[in-house]
């Protein structure tokens, strides 16, 4: 707001001492609210939101921020929420879970209200991850069921009570038996 408010009187207020006095005191005032109002409407969008605005935005959608990326990649990242497509279909979580995980490692089947995905043992952690990433955009009517897919009855049977004896609990369910 460049402009000077006293060019908006009629000419013959212009004149008066009092007025000019006053306008020249509360112009910077205005103009100062004017850049504020102009900020805050900036926060209303994602790609125009400064770094408090982003701020914002990353703490309503629980967004962590170690400081370290600069205000586009926040914006991408807080965008990146909003642009979630919600999935209405099996076949669209699938694509999504297998975008995560290869599909010869994991499989997905719905149970009443349950998805349940089962991931390969040597997957695990990229299952931890997708449960976080599904909770965001699947229905809250929906629940899901992450199981981590172990050695079976039938891989370990090829031991003798010896050999299973020697290893730890953990060591059998995901050693690679073979």
């Amino acid at each position: 707001m460049k402009k000077e408010l006293i060019k908006y009187l009629p000419f013959y207020l212009r004149e008066y001492r009092e007025v000019i006095y006053i306008f020249k005191a509360t112009e910077p005032e205005l103009i100062r609210i004017e850049n504020e109002r102009k900020r805050i409407k900036s926060w209303a969008y994602i790609f125009t939101a400064d770094e408090f605005g982003i701020s914002k935005y990353e703490e309503e959608l629980k967004i962590k921020n170690d400081g370290s990326l600069d205000l586009l990649s926040r914006q991408l990242r807080v965008y990146s929420k909003f642009a979630n497509i919600i999935p209405y279909t099996k076949r669209t979580v699938a694509q999504m879970v297998f975008s995560i995980i290869p599909e010869e490692f994991a499989s997905i089947e719905i149970i009443r209200k349950q998805y349940k995905v089962t991931v390969d043992k040597q997957y695990k952690e990229q299952g931890e991850y997708l449960k976080d990433f599904l909770e965001d955009i699947l229905p809250l009517n929906m629940t899901i069921n992450i199981e981590v897919k172990y050695n079976r009855e039938i891989d370990v049977s090829k031991y003798t009570e010896e050999q299973l004896s020697q290893m730890k609990e953990i060591e059998i369910r995901e050693k690679e038996l073979g």
